[in-house]
């Protein structure tokens, strides 16, 4: 089916959202972002469905999300990125960014940007990020977690 906004039905899918121990760390699982979006009008929480199952799940945040990163009005956050521990391995991930683009023309046409941050530890996702066309902005963040890389993507 591809990239469509999340729905309350989704719900008990998400629910049932699992990442490998390790990921714990890396992520929001789907609920709790749930939980922010709902109380912030600003976060758009996005899926990626396929043969009626969730597969990958994640936030485009507007406005204040990504105004640590840019000043720029037609720029936006993508955070809590995740693909089902069942599901990964099998190109969802890169499937779900590879059609983040005419996503994002659709629901948010005065975008041009999308920006994200990842671990620096987390060499898995960032060698994904920068196939699909992330660029190191050569920004850092310093978390509890460890060090973090900001990337951008210009989509325009």
């Amino acid at each position: 089916m591809g990239l469509r906004p999340y729905y309350i039905d989704d719900l008990p899918k998400l629910k049932e959202f699992r990442l490998h121990k390790e990921q714990h760390s890396l992520t929001l699982m789907p609920v709790d972002s749930l939980a922010l979006c709902n109380n912030d009008p600003s976060r758009h929480a996005i899926v990626l469905e396929e043969d009626g199952e969730i597969v990958t799940f994640f936030v485009l945040h507007e406005k204040e999300g990504v105004a640590p990163y840019s000043t720029a009005s037609d720029a936006i956050l993508l955070r809590a990125f995740a693909t089902n521990a069942i599901h990964q391995g099998k190109g969802f991930g890169k499937n779900a960014l590879q059609s983040l683009p005419a996503y994002i023309n659709e629901y948010f046409p005065n975008i041009n940007i999308i920006y994200l941050t990842v671990y620096l530890f987390n060499e898995r996702a960032r060698m994904l990020y920068q196939k699909i066309g992330f660029t190191d902005t050569g920004a850092r963040e310093i978390r509890s977690g460890g060090e973090l890389m900001v990337m951008k993507w210009s989509i325009s």
